[in-house]
């Protein structure tokens, strides 16, 4: 698969809120499914990046296409 290509695959974030330094509360749309993720960046820049996928799709339901483009929205909601 193309990395540097975005996937078709249809990931929508519909809100973001920040809870504190470092965390992200991501509000998206997987499938037409509802999902919320905390997204924990307090590792700074070249820190690990941790998910908590609080509500709706997980990425192991997914096929690798849908799992990287909810990666990718959420890498970029959080920016």
């Amino acid at each position: 698969m193309d990395q540097s290509a975005e996937p078709s695959t249809a990931v929508a974030v519909t809100q973001t809120t920040r809870d504190e330094e470092g965390t992200t509360t991501v509000h998206l749309r997987v499938r037409e499914v509802p999902s919320i993720v905390v997204v924990d960046r307090r590792g700074g820049q070249d820190g690990a990046v941790r998910f908590r996928f609080a509500s709706g799709v997980h990425p192991w339901q997914l096929s690798a296409e849908e799992s990287y483009a909810m990666l990718r929205a959420l890498m970029k909601a959080t920016k």
